[in-house]
C-alpha cells in the first residue's frame, strides 16, 4: 500500500487550475480527467452550484458514485456548503477505492462561475 495521502485539502485557485489543465473529457485518459462534485442536497445545488459541478448528495456517495464517477484515477475535487461535508465524502470515496481526492470544503473558497438551476 502506498503512503502518498489519497486525499489533500487544496484552495479555490488549486482547484481552478487543476479543473483548467484536466478537464473531464471522454478523450483523456482516465488519469488526465478531473471533476468537480457538489456532495450538497439537490436543493441546495439548485439553489446555485459550481458551474460544471456534478451533483452528489453525500447520503448517496456509496451507491451512486460508481456510476457517476467511474474513473477511480481521475481527479475528484470535492465540495459542499460548510466544509463539513466534503471531508466525509472524501473519506467515503477512498474507503470505495478512488486515489485522487481533492477537497475544496466550503462553497464559499470556489472565485470562479457559479450557476443556478438543475445544469
Amino acid at each position: 500500500m502506498s503512503n502518498i495521502p489519497h486525499i489533500r485539502n487544496i484552495t479555490g485557485a488549486e482547484a481552478a487550475i487543476i479543473l483548467a489543465e484536466t478537464p473531464c473529457s471522454p478523450t483523456a485518459a482516465p488519469s488526465e480527467r478531473s471533476y468537480i462534485v457538489d456532495v450538497r442536497s439537490p436543493e441546495e445545488y439548485e439553489g446555485r452550484h459550481i458551474d460544471g459541478a456534478i451533483l452528489l448528495p453525500l447520503d448517496t456517495v456509496e451507491a451512486n458514485a460508481p456510476a457517476v464517477l467511474p474513473e477511480k484515477n481521475a481527479i475528484i475535487i470535492l465540495y459542499c456548503a460548510s466544509g463539513h461535508r466534503a471531508p466525509v465524502a472524501a473519506e467515503l470515496l477512498e474507503g470505495m477505492g478512488y486515489t485522487r481526492l481533492r477537497v475544496l470544503g466550503a462553497m464559499s473558497n470556489w472565485t470562479g462561475a457559479i450557476a443556478k438551476g438543475n445544469h
